[in-house]
């Protein structure tokens, strides 16, 4: 039979603890596992000094999302990596974020780039952190979502302006019909 998984040695509960220095061996252990699952993960991972918008740390799939390496992020404002078109908005959620505004969506899509130009539309999620001073978040890539749903709705539009230019004539034609009635029975008389 599997034992379920238990949180012993989180909360310093680890035997053989042995007191303070103990407790802080396993704070740093517990810090550096921390570390390493948010290195690892999936998801593209960052966390923002609150205060100035600047990385503190990206993981591994950030970096793949965006094309530089970690290290290249730490100390880069935020505003950085977005796309100009973007910026105006992302710094207007940023600060409602900050204030504490209950209407700010918890996830909304946002247009990133790299120095090189490279552009990616993500979805990008995040909550601040007040005991850290931190704004944590993530960004998923959804750019090849959007480029393959690009055309389906071009497509859906054409197809309604055809509709709409199908009614628009068919009314028209309704006219001339009323028109050109009334035309005969004027010239009949």
């Amino acid at each position: 039979m599997r034992r379920p998984f238990q949180w012993s040695g989180f909360a310093g509960d680890h035997p053989g603890s042995g007191g303070a220095g103990g407790a802080l061996e396993q704070l740093e252990s517990t810090r550096a596992i921390l570390w390493r699952l948010f290195d690892n993960c999936p998801v593209g991972l960052f966390a923002l000094h609150h205060a100035t918008g600047e990385f503190v740390r990206v993981n591994g799939a950030f970096s793949r999302i965006l094309g530089l390496p970690a290290g290249d992020y730490v100390g880069m404002p935020f505003e950085k990596v977005v796309a100009p078109e973007d910026l105006e908005r992302v710094r207007d959620y940023r600060l409602r974020r900050i204030k504490g505004d209950p209407t700010l969506p918890t996830d909304y899509e946002m247009l990133l780039q790299n120095r090189f130009g490279d552009r990616k539309v993500v979805l990008f999620q995040a909550e601040i952190v007040p005991f850290a001073d931190v704004l944590l978040g993530s960004i998923q890539d959804i750019t090849r979502e959007k480029l393959l749903l690009n055309p389906v709705m071009h497509a859906q539009k054409m197809e309604s302006l055809t509709t709409m230019a199908g009614g628009f004539a068919s009314e028209f034609n309704n006219l001339l019909a009323a028109v050109s009635g009334y035309a005969q029975l004027a010239k009949s008389r």
